[in-house]
């Protein structure tokens, strides 16, 4: 009898134990990455941060899964976007503690576009020629345009004309064909009279 007391008890001594009685049971190792979405211009940088869970060993392993075509990325979690290709890339992080557990941070890297000359002076009426230069696309179509309403106008093929009435600060604005999303601006003073074109 004494036996069977003492078996009794040590089964609700286990029972209560694997309840959270005094024992303690292990979670899974798990990943976060911060931000698990990012856009990038390319090469700009992006820091990346990672927070590992359920281990003391707070250590990460950092690459960029499409390789060096994707950028690079340092052994502080700095992304570094290529130099002429956009696209989006994947930034992956894996636990030193269980390289079996890691995240993705995805990172677009957008075209770089510029337009040149950055500001011009012309007079009234006066004209002149705007390049656009693209860079991480084989499209390097643009669409040009002024932002004010009397700020004069531009061709397609990027030529300004000054107005003829209004004098002040105005806006050339190239917009990419591949992104609509990525566009350059140039200042344009325009006076009243009559001179030569001074580029800065």
């Amino acid at each position: 009898m004494r036996a069977f007391v003492c078996l009794i008890a040590t089964i609700l001594v286990g029972a209560l134990a694997g309840c959270g009685g005094g024992g303690s049971s292990s979670q899974p190792i798990s990943v976060r990455v911060l931000p698990p979405f990012a856009s990038v211009a390319l090469n700009g940088t992006q820091q990346i941060g990672a927070a590992v869970a359920n281990t003391t060993n707070q250590g990460v392993t950092w690459s960029v899964l499409e390789g060096a075509v994707g950028g690079t990325v340092s052994a502080s979690g700095l992304y570094t976007a290529p130099l002429n290709s956009s696209g989006v890339f994947h930034v992956e992080v894996l636990s030193k503690a269980d390289p079996k557990q890691g995240a993705i941070s995805t990172v677009t890297v957008h075209l770089s576009i510029s337009a040149s000359p950055t500001t011009a002076s012309l007079t009234v009426s006066q004209t002149q020629a705007f390049t656009a230069h693209i860079i991480g696309t084989n499209n390097t179509a643009v669409t040009w345009s002024v932002m004010e309403s009397n700020g004069g106008s531009i061709s397609s093929a990027g030529i300004y004309q000054a107005p003829a009435n209004a004098t002040g600060t105005f806006h050339i604005v190239a917009t990419s064909a591949a992104d609509s999303t990525q566009t350059a601006q140039c200042a344009v003073t325009v006076v009243a009279g009559s001179g030569s074109i001074t580029i800065q």
